[in-house]
Order: C-alpha cells, then sequence, then structure tokens
C-alpha cells in the first residue's frame, strides 16, 4: 500500500506544474519545452534534497515527476484543442 502511495503522489504531484506551465506561458506550449522545463527542476528539487538531506534523492521520483508533469501536458493539450474548436 505505501509503494502505491508513493508512486501514485509523486506522479500526481507534478500534473499540476505540466498543466499550469503552458497555460501560464504561452511560448512554452510545446511538448518539449514542457518536459525540459520540468525535468530542470525535478533535477533541482532533487539537488536540493541530496545536498541538505531533507527528503530522499531517488530517480524513480525524477522519472514519476517528469511523468506526471508530461501527463499535466497532455490534459493541457487536449482542452487547449477543444478551445479552439
Amino acid at each position: 500500500a505505501w509503494a502505491i502511495r508513493n508512486l501514485v503522489g509523486n506522479v500526481l504531484a507534478f500534473v499540476p506544474f505540466g498543466y499550469l506551465l503552458p497555460r501560464a506561458y504561452r511560448r512554452l506550449g510545446r511538448l518539449w519545452k514542457v518536459g525540459l522545463i520540468a525535468l530542470a527542476s525535478i533535477c533541482a528539487i532533487e539537488v536540493f534534497q541530496y545536498v541538505t538531506l531533507l527528503g530522499a534523492c531517488d530517480i524513480d521520483d525524477l522519472m514519476l515527476n517528469l511523468l506526471g508533469s508530461l501527463g499535466g501536458y497532455l490534459i493541457f493539450w487536449l482542452t487547449a484543442r477543444e478551445e479552439t474548436e
């Protein structure tokens, strides 16, 4: 149960990031731009956790957080498509 909660929590925590980033900044409306910024942000968080020993620095967190960001972008992309139709 703990593992499932950890997996789902890491993904869901970054869905708003992937959705709101292109909403707030129209220039970031491309998948690769959102993915790159999300990856850099997540890496910064993980390095901070490693240096300060607050939390756990884990490659799984990076992958799951990035997956959540890309899922948020997918939601953005689907809703933006509907708005233009």
